[in-house]
């Protein structure tokens, strides 16, 4: 068996004479698919993935634990103001009896309840900031995978492999997407001809075949034997589905 050295993410800006002719891509005609992604947005209106979004926001573990912690805070917050009420009230009557030695014990419980209240206003208010700092950063992430592609026909960048004594070859890959997912993969450049031909006559139709099955990604097992064209073929894959409107 050939020893083939890949040759890394190159792009190939022209063809050679034993590449493939170009192929149109097949009419789509597969139907939309209602099991997609949560993260695809095909067909759905800004207020749909707002509570998609907002949905998982909402359950996200270090969501749940910031408003679990404002919670509490708030909480210790009433309990000092109420107890702050009665100091008050309690310092207002003494201010009435014209007692000093109660006028002088309450102001000083009025004060000291005053400043547990004002400290545990300031951690709630700390902790009001760290969850509204989590809701946006939780949120960023998750707008971030969300996706909509879309419908047409899409050719990825052609990648290259090194092949000893022969030099770098090609592999392209174009996609149609339809219902916003990928109803066909073509190959229109490959290597058909000597002893690379060889291998892709077998390699190619076996990745195009993963391709159909890998659920709109770049996800395909590869070949073995032609380990060099199932590396690039994924990587064009991946470019087409990127123009598409994937997301990885």
């Amino acid at each position: 068996m050939r020893r083939r050295v890949r040759a890394g993410t190159a792009l190939l800006a022209g063809t050679a004479a034993t590449l493939a002719p170009a192929v149109a891509a097949q009419p789509a005609h597969a139907a939309a698919n209602p099991g997609q992604s949560v993260y695809n947005d095909y067909g759905q209106s800004a207020a749909e993935v707002t509570v998609e979004i907002t949905t998982a926001v909402n359950a996200n573990a270090s969501v749940i634990r910031a408003r679990q912690l404002l919670a509490h805070d708030h909480a210790v917050t009433l309990y000092y103001a109420r107890a702050e009420a009665i100091a008050r009230r309690a310092h207002l009557l003494a201010v009435a009896s014209k007692n000093a030695t109660r006028i002088s014990q309450t102001r000083t419980a009025y004060y000291a309840a005053r400043a547990r209240t004002g400290h545990a206003a300031a951690v709630e208010k700390a902790a009001r900031a760290a969850l509204a700092n989590t809701v946006a950063v939780v949120t960023a992430a998750i707008r971030a995978r969300h996706y909509r592609p879309v419908d047409g026909t899409w050719t990825g960048d052609v990648a290259q492999y090194f092949i000893p004594d022969t030099g770098l070859e090609p592999v392209q890959v174009r996609i149609t997407v339809y219902g916003g997912h990928v109803s066909d993969v073509t190959a229109p450049v490959y290597v058909q001809t000597g002893d690379s031909g060889g291998y892709n006559s077998s390699a190619i139709p076996t990745l195009l075949e993963e391709a159909m099955t890998a659920h709109d990604t770049a996800s395909v097992a590869g070949v073995t034997g032609a380990s060099e064209t199932s590396g690039a073929f994924a990587q064009s894959l991946k470019s087409a589905l990127v123009k598409g409107g994937f997301k990885f």
